[in-house]
């Protein structure tokens, strides 16, 4: 899966940032070279895990145990 430079400026554009075009192109080269880590999210890839609303547990604070 390679990132294309007009990606890196639609998503920067969407962030509200300004790259200039040596940025842009670092940017991207940086993104490419680390692109071997999307591939380990796969889609139905999640068999077998709870589905959660936070990373951590959370607890209701307003609940009374007693």
């Amino acid at each position: 899966m390679k990132i294309e430079k007009d990606e890196v400026t639609h998503v920067a554009r969407l962030a509200r940032l300004e790259f200039t075009e040596a940025e842009t192109e670092k940017f991207t080269a940086q993104l490419n070279n680390n692109s071997h880590i999307y591939g380990y999210v796969k889609p139905g890839g999640h068999h077998g895990v709870e589905p959660m609303t936070h990373a951590i547990a959370q607890k209701n604070a307003f609940v009374r145990i007693w």
